[in-house]
């Protein structure tokens, strides 16, 4: 009796043991991804957290800073922000070459100043090179104005030619052309024409617009209708009459008046321009966010879906917004359909094989 006794314990013992180990194994295993459902929406992303200060756009008086203003559903940043810096690279190398070398400010000023003064030591002169290279990229990084840049495959450093910037409004971000001589406009376009003959090339799923912006000023009403008159007088020409339309939207600002500010661009346009706005020929475009304003003259703005790139892929492709949703949803009717088929042939089929098994 006590053998037997003793037997079972070691059993019980020997199943315990078995059933901790496969528990941590599962536990030790990491979850397994959901595979997404065709035509099921994506689910939140990380955010993104590398932007630049949206008054980095405005904040060099000297020169217009141009850009792209780029929409995206909310909390989507972190797959907008990769999937338009790839748009803009793969195309700004393709029609611009690679971006060129960054030649440090801090170097030729620190180059002068030794020059400049009195003859020294080569150590002494490396150390005054490096103490004043240090200064300007710490005060650069303070202010948040430091040069972005990448290294080559040569170990080189080259010139990061698009800046990130947050808009402080969520949906919209903007990106600073930190390369002058990028035209926004060329680059939009020549994506759009692409994106017209091979579409198949392309899948959009993170951002919705970009639209092309000549400059960014600081967001009042003086600045505002002093660079309305520099684009204007730049882009209308009295020998070729043109039907304009201003497009004003702004997005976290109350300090400037809309029906001020459409008044005083519209003044500034004089005849024989016209007024137009069912069929305007030229839109000018005032995007303001926060404490920035956004410039641009566009042609073809309502045949270009107002420079939104998803639509116009999704209009040379055939397909329709909400198509694959749809389509997701037909299948689901027709599985279920042809299951309710189903149920009355196996039904029937039971009965008549307990009927034969009765017999």
């Amino acid at each position: 009796m006590a053998e037997v006794k003793a037997a079972a314990v070691v059993e019980r013992k020997r199943e315990c043991s078995q059933e901790c180990v496969s528990s941590a194994a599962t536990a030790a295993e990491p979850p397994r991804k959901r595979q997404r459902q065709e035509g099921e929406a994506a689910g939140p992303c990380r955010p993104y957290k590398r932007w630049a200060k949206h008054s980095l756009l405005y904040r060099d008086a000297k020169a217009t800073t141009a850009g792209v203003l780029v929409t995206y559903p909310s909390h989507n940043a972190g797959r907008a922000v990769p999937e338009v810096m790839e748009l803009l690279n793969r195309f700004a190398v393709q029609l611009y070459g690679p971006p060129p070398p960054v030649v440090p400010a801090s170097a030729t000023a620190a180059a002068a100043s030794v020059t400049a003064t009195a003859p020294l030591k080569d150590k002494e002169v490396d150390k005054a090179k490096d103490e004043e290279g240090t200064k300007t990229t710490k005060k650069k990084k303070e202010e948040g104005d430091e040069e972005p840049s990448e290294v080559g495959a040569g170990g080189q450093r080259l010139l990061r030619r698009f800046q990130v910037c947050n808009s402080g409004t969520e949906g919209l971000f903007a990106v600073r052309f930190v390369d002058k001589a990028l035209d926004p406009y060329v680059l939009v376009s020549t994506i759009i024409a692409s994106i017209r003959e091979h579409p198949a090339q392309f899948k959009i799923r993170g951002f919705c617009r970009m639209l092309p912006i000549e400059s960014f000023v600081n967001a009042t009403q003086t600045n505002i209708t002093a660079e309305a008159g520099k684009i204007i007088t730049k882009h209308f020409s009295p020998a070729k009459p043109e039907k304009f339309a201003v497009l004003y939207q702004a997005r976290n600002n109350e300090n400037v008046k809309r029906d001020e500010i459409i008044k005083a661009i519209a003044q500034q346009v004089l005849p024989p321009h016209v007024v137009d706005l069912k069929n305007p020929t030229v839109c000018i475009v005032v995007e303001i966010f926060k404490s920035a304003c956004a410039f641009s003259v566009l042609r073809n703005y309502y045949e270009e879906r107002k420079y939104n790139l998803k639509e116009v892929l999704q209009q040379v492709s055939g397909a329709k917004p909400g198509e694959a949703v749809a389509t997701a949803e037909s299948k689901k009717k027709e599985q279920k359909e042809q299951k309710e088929q189903k149920k009355p042939q196996e039904s029937a089929e039971k009965e008549e094989k307990e009927e034969k098994v009765a017999v």
